[in-house]
């Protein structure tokens, strides 16, 4: 989610909203699937995207949904890595989508911003360890 983490200049909230394009997204849009190189991020402002993964028949597996103010495809663009999962629109969604290359300006003008969107990212890791030790896969 986005968080309210101020930077001298500007929040990571408001720095995205100055540079997205905003899109209405219909149920049943993929916004890219696991294994795309990443175009960008999308910022969820409205609707439901549930998050998918490939399980070992190659079946789509629903992993969670996003939330509002979720940034979906943060982790790849800053890794240069592939999706990890599908990002499927549920009902009708309004998005903020950012392309790689304006995202990566935005951060390299900030180095502030920088610090809040690795703030996000131990935030998702954090979460995924979370629901490992729900699930019975980690020993707590």
């Amino acid at each position: 989610m986005i968080t309210e983490i101020a930077t001298r200049r500007l929040t990571l909230e408001d720095a995205l909203a100055e540079r997205e394009t905003l899109q209405l997204q219909p149920a049943g849009t993929i916004l890219f699937q696991e294994g795309d190189q990443p175009r960008g991020i999308y910022v969820v402002h409205s609707g439901s995207i549930d998050l998918l993964f490939q399980g070992r028949t190659r079946e789509l597996k629903p992993a969670r949904s996003a939330a509002v103010g979720e940034i979906l495809g943060l982790d790849s663009v800053v890794s240069c890595r592939p999706h990890d999962y599908t990002a499927r629109v549920v009902t009708g969604c309004r998005l903020g989508f950012i392309d790689k290359e304006s995202f990566t300006q935005m951060l390299d003008a900030s180095p502030d911003l920088w610090l809040t969107v690795l703030r996000l990212l131990s935030q998702d890791i954090h979460a995924s360890y979370e629901s490992l030790r729900h699930a019975g896969f980690v020993r707590t």
